[in-house]
């Protein structure tokens, strides 16, 4: 009987032109002995807009990291499959991605910023608040 396989993987940040494209995953295989995934080391490739682009192998854990030049500005697929062996199924997992000019990236990683301290005051007002209210009721 053949095992089930699974990659599991994302971009380690927004792709922008001029840079670098890094995919980190996890490639595992699932034991029906014990009923739990179990990492896996084996080749896995990858394609760009459904051109192979390399390869790489994942380590002890199941782990593994890929990069390359990140294409034209605009949408893109990576894909990223491991073809199986006698006693594995194949897998695959596709990634949809924009790469972005650098000037966008950069707006939006100060409105997340922004965000993030938004949010970061209100949960402080709040907990001001609700400490305000205990002590007056007490």
């Amino acid at each position: 009987m053949m095992k089930r396989t699974r990659i599991s993987a994302h971009l380690a940040d927004t792709p922008v032109e001029d840079g670098e494209v890094v995919v980190e995953g996890w490639l595992n295989y699932y034991d029906e002995e014990e009923k739990k995934w179990k990492p896996l080391k084996a080749k896995i490739d990858f394609y760009l807009d459904e051109r192979r682009i390399g390869e790489t192998t994942s380590n002890e854990v199941g782990k593994f990291e890929f990069s390359f030049p990140s294409p034209y500005i605009g949408r893109h697929k990576v894909e990223i499959r491991f073809k199986g062996r006698h006693d594995l199924e194949p897998s695959y997992k596709l990634i949809e991605f924009n790469v972005l000019r650098k000037e966008e990236k950069r707006r939006l990683t100060k409105i997340a910023k922004g965000l993030f301290i938004l949010v970061l005051a209100v949960c402080a007002v709040s907990l001001i608040i609700v400490y305000l209210v205990k002590l007056i009721r007490s």
